[in-house]
């Protein structure tokens, strides 16, 4: 009898290591692969900071530099942003007003903020920044766009953006974050609202 349980016990102790065999690099790959995408999602953390630093600011200036890339031709606009509004003009027109929506993460259900990669650092004046790039979804197209966040205090300096339905357009954004100048008089009975 304790032969025979010896024998069950080393049959069982082979058909676990057999197991083993089959299923350790399987978890190992798996371990692998949901550390990569692990990786991949805290690539877009900082991103996803910088953007609610941004929602978050009571006052930004942020000038654009619009570029059709394909003639050089450029326009530039900026825009001020005071808590609940958002005033912005062609910087030969004069300024409007506009209801201030935050940049989403989350857009229908799906994350707006993905395939997020660092790609290094560099300098804006005497600011290090950290280099990322990312693809932006909103409902109706995808962005690509490249951002350079303070290292210091996580925000964003600079984007550049490719619109997806206008590849022959870049516009580049920079910002600085309060105090503003003094606002504008506009009339707010023209009260526009901007597009998600």
């Amino acid at each position: 009898m304790k032969r025979e349980d010896a024998t069950i016990r080393a049959k069982r102790h082979v058909l676990a290591m057999k197991i083993s065999s089959i299923f350790l690099p399987a978890i190992a790959l798996t371990a692998l692969v949901c550390g990569n995408a692990h990786a991949s999602t805290d690539a877009c953390q900082p991103i996803r900071n910088a953007i609610d630093q941004q929602n978050e600011a009571q006052q930004m200036q942020v000038s654009a530099a619009v570029t059709y890339i394909d003639s050089g031709r450029s326009y530039y606009y900026d825009t001020l942003y005071s808590g609940s509004k958002v005033y912005s003009r062609n910087r030969n027109g004069p300024w409007e007003v506009g209801t201030r929506r935050i940049v989403p993460v989350i857009v229908d259900g799906r994350p707006a903020i993905y395939d997020c990669r660092f790609v290094g650092t560099d300098h804006i004046g005497s600011a290090t920044v950290m280099a990322y790039t990312y693809r932006r979804f909103i409902p109706d197209h995808t962005m690509d766009v490249r951002a350079l966040i303070d290292a210091a205090d996580g925000k964003f300096l600079q984007t550049e953006i490719v619109f997806g339905p206008f590849p022959d357009h870049r516009t580049k954004y920079t910002f600085s974050y309060g105090p503003n100048p003094p606002l504008p008089t506009v009339d707010e009975r023209t009260l526009w609202h901007p597009p998600h």
